[in-house]
C-alpha cells in the first residue's frame, strides 16, 4: 500500500483526491512569532513550538487514529492532506511527524510512505 502525505496551505487551495484532510489551523500559527516566522515546519524550533501547543496532541491523535482506520481497509493507496494557512509551518511539521511515526511503526515492505510539502516555498 502507498501512503502519500501532502502538506498544503489553504490560501493556495486544497489538494485534489485526498482520502481525508486534517486542518491544523486550530494550533497557534508560528508565523505570528517574530522569531519563528522565517523558519519552516522542517526546523526543530517550529516542531518544538507546535508540539508544546495544548491543541497539538488531540489533533495529532485524531490524525493517527484516522490514518490507521484507513490502513485497515484494503486500498492500494491513501492520500492524506494536512493543511494550515500558508503551508509553511504547522502542516509541514505535522506531516513530517506522521511520516516519521508511520515509518517507525509500519511493517517494512508492507507500506511505502511519501511526504510532499506542496506550498512550503510559496509566498
Amino acid at each position: 500500500m502507498q501512503i502519500n502525505i501532502v502538506s498544503f496551505g489553504y490560501k493556495h487551495g486544497m489538494p485534489s483526491g485526498t482520502t481525508f484532510t486534517v486542518d491544523c489551523r486550530v494550533i497557534k500559527n508560528p508565523a505570528q512569532d517574530i522569531f519563528l516566522r522565517t523558519f519552516r515546519g522542517t526546523d526543530k524550533e517550529v516542531k518544538k513550538a507546535i508540539k508544546e501547543n495544548p491543541r497539538y496532541e488531540p489533533l495529532y491523535d485524531y490524525l493517527v487514529n484516522t490514518t490507521y482506520s484507513f490502513l485497515k481497509e484494503e486500498r492500494k493507496a491513501i492520500l492524506i492532506g494536512i493543511g494550515c494557512h500558508s503551508g509553511h509551518h504547522r502542516s509541514v511539521a505535522i506531516a513530517e511527524e506522521l511520516a516519521k511515526d508511520l515509518k517507525k511503526h509500519c511493517l517494512v515492505g508492507l507500506y511505502t510512505i511519501s511526504v510532499k510539502h506542496r506550498d512550503i516555498d510559496k509566498e
